[in-house]
């Protein structure tokens, strides 16, 4: 494992906002601060007029990439062997071996339905082909998006829920909760295997935050973003591991969904 020197932690906000006074101090001046506390102006992510300083939030964008080192990631998922993730690390996708797992697990369903949905899925694969998405906020796992540890891929579920319009004699997502263990992934994902667009969406984040507390203006935003890493993550990177036992159901009005596996090989005694 590696711990790298400067990780973002996006639930780690007064520590964030106090590494901009490091950063970014030469170009939020007090001269700037007091611009904008004086405005009192709504300091958006999206529009950046509240901004005394031309381009100043690419110019931002910069400095917070070239202060972090990684970003502090969860990624919710089902796996069948959680041990393959500390020897292998976390692959981006495969479709083809996400499709030989589907035509397994779905063996018993016609032939002809299977590969009716391989067929359709063969755009997305390629538009998804080495990726893989991750949260900043553990919690967004366990209370709005909990299918992903429920159920697992993303991919998997989209071309289970195509195959009930072929036969509704079963809700086939619900399959793919009797394979593997819930598991989240706690990682400090390198800032390179982020697209620039993403790292400078989430600099724009942080800097509307700074401006609301100078401003002294909140506009309520607390949901945790959501990445797209761009390839696999080497093991060294995987910090911790976790079993949640309640999870948030959204897939049936998030109700709980009660984890009773809550232990893996990977676990410590």
């Amino acid at each position: 494992m590696i711990m790298s020197l400067s990780v973002f932690d996006w639930n780690n906000k007064k520590l964030w906002i106090s590494d901009i006074d490091i950063y970014a101090k030469n170009l939020l001046t007090p001269k700037v601060k007091n611009l904008i506390s004086r405005s009192r102006s709504e300091c958006w992510s999206d529009d950046f007029s509240w901004l005394p300083i031309l381009d100043g939030e690419e110019q931002f964008a910069e400095a917070f990439r070239g202060y972090y080192d990684s970003i502090r990631s969860f990624h919710g998922c089902r796996p069948v062997n959680v041990l393959t993730y500390f020897s292998q690390g976390v692959q981006g996708q495969i479709s083809e071996a996400l499709h030989q797992s589907f035509l397994e697990i779905y063996s018993d369903v016609p032939k002809s339905f299977l590969e009716s949905v391989v067929f359709e899925f063969a755009n997305r694969s390629k538009a998804e082909r080495g990726k893989f998405w991750v949260v900043l906020g553990e919690d967004e796992l366990i209370d709005n998006c909990g299918h992903y540890v429920i159920q697992g891929s993303e991919y998997l579920m989209a071309m289970a829920a195509s195959l009930w319009r072929y036969d509704k004699s079963e809700d086939y997502r619900l399959r793919l909760r009797k394979i593997g263990t819930p598991t989240i992934f706690e990682m400090h994902v390198p800032v390179a295997c982020f697209a620039d667009a993403q790292v400078s969406a989430l600099s724009r984040l942080v800097l509307s935050a700074w401006g609301e507390l100078v401003a002294k203006k909140p506009l309520g935003f607390d949901h945790s973003p959501c990445l797209t890493v761009s390839g696999s993550i080497d093991p060294k990177y995987i910090v911790s591991h976790r079993h949640p036992g309640i999870i948030k159901d959204p897939h049936f009005g998030f109700v709980p969904y009660i984890n009773i596996l809550n232990k893996c090989p990977a676990c410590d005694d």
